[in-house]
């Protein structure tokens, strides 16, 4: 007989409530930053042809979070997460609209549109924990993982409408269209955002400076064995297989003669197997194991990065670049579940912060060396050999397993909190 899923979690984090508007607004404001990524990626590609400057433009994006994000997870932890995240939209919205006005104006070189990007990373990090903190704060403890993966979900959705949305603009009406329709899709998630219900506020901090309550996340993620191995293995993903999507441009035209059409597909077809891989999280049992799948999933995608660094068939490439994006969404879906699930609420807001430097910040660097390194040895042995190092890491992690599990899933499965 077949079972038919029911994601019970899902729909319960779903219901009537904040959750429910916040996924609302968030969803579109992620396929308006889908959409100018990728656009953005284009033009630098356009404008230099060069896989060094797409690694460059792809670090201006990302590593901000190294050093906003921390400081962003102590005010997370201190002030009012929503709040934060309303400001930082509304200044992503300003960015959307005078990247539109400079493009139309003529004025975009490589230069400028480094430094939009450099300005959207700093927005962006900043925004990242309060948005990662504020989901425990909408739903029941229950359904927590469920709401993770809903988030997940949604971000992946957005890199699968976003890019195609990008793509028919690209070649039809041009790409300010795409700056323009981003600045609407952040005045979406401001107006989300304002229509929440008051939430818990952030546990009142007395007598500590920032620097202070920096020092306190930092320190506990050093103790905290479980929670630093978690850490370690997005690291490992993150700079050695995950920025093949910053590099994606550079595979469509060397490698497969796809130009922008095929950089749609591509990224597109990473959105499809990210959500394909969120679902299957979101229709798990509450309290089902986390750690294998995390590290098994990122085994697997440092294999599929390896076989997409080799093929020279694009059916085949969308095949694997598919597979691959599920196996980043499971891993990150699993590594983020933990955190929120085993981290007190004290310090959630600065584990997540460093999470999401690590989630932003890896493949930046990770983009930034392989970019350099294509232009010199090729996309595709570079590519290959950074996935073939991040596989033999993980299979090392993966003797580990059993051991990080007993320590760090026990807590959750029995409901307490660490």
């Amino acid at each position: 007989m077949i079972r038919f899923p029911k994601f019970e979690g899902a729909r319960k984090a779903l219901g009537p409530g904040p959750y429910r508007i916040y996924t609302i607004g968030n969803a579109t404001s992620l396929i308006g930053t889908w959409m100018q990524r990728i656009s953005v990626g284009y033009l630098a590609w356009e404008l230099t042809h060069s896989a060094t400057w797409l690694g460059i433009v792809a670090f201006a994006d990302l590593f901000p979070t190294v050093i906003v994000g921390p400081v962003a997870g102590v005010a997370a932890d201190r002030w009012n997460r929503r709040r934060v995240l309303l400001l930082m939209q509304a200044l992503g919205l300003l960015q959307a609209i005078g990247l539109a006005a400079l493009y139309l104006a003529g004025g975009l070189t490589i230069g400028s549109l480094f430094t939009i990007t450099l300005v959207l990373g700093v927005i962006t990090a900043f925004a990242q924990p309060a948005r990662l903190a504020m989901i425990s704060l909408m739903v029941p403890r229950e359904v927590l993982g469920s709401a993770v993966a809903i988030n997940a979900i949604t971000f992946n959705l957005a890199r699968f409408i976003g890019p195609g949305i990008a793509g028919v603009l690209i070649s039809t009406a041009g790409v300010a269209w795409v700056f323009a329709l981003n600045a609407v899709s952040y005045a979406v998630f401001v107006w989300a955002l304002v229509r929440l219900p008051a939430l818990a506020a952030a546990p009142a901090r007395r007598g500590s400076s920032f620097l202070a309550d920096l020092g306190e996340g930092i320190t506990y993620v050093m103790r905290d064995r479980a929670a630093g191995t978690v850490l370690l293995a997005m690291i490992v993903t993150g700079v050695a297989s995950r920025p093949l999507i910053e590099l994606l441009p550079g595979f469509s035209d060397r490698v497969f003669g796809r130009g922008a059409d095929g950089l749609a597909m591509l990224t597109s077809s990473v959105g499809i197997g990210a959500a394909l891989g969120g679902l299957w999280v979101a229709n798990r049992r509450p309290g089902s194991p986390m750690t294998r799948t995390m590290v098994t999933a990122a085994l697997c995608g440092a294999i599929t990065v390896t076989l997409f660094a080799t093929t020279s068939s694009f059916p085949v490439a969308l095949l694997l670049i598919m597979g691959a994006g599920c196996c980043w969404t499971l891993t990150g879906i699993s590594a983020q579940t933990l955190l929120q699930l085993g981290v007190p609420d004290e310090v959630r807001g600065r584990v997540l912060a460093l999470f999401g430097l690590i989630l932003k910040a890896s493949p930046a660097v990770g983009a930034l060396v392989t970019g350099a390194l294509a232009d010199v040895f090729g996309l595709r042995p570079t590519v290959a050999a950074a996935a073939i190092l991040a596989a033999i890491f993980i299979l090392w992690l993966a003797l580990h397993c059993d051991e990080i599990a007993a320590r760090f899933e026990a807590p959750q499965q029995a409901g307490g909190s660490r």
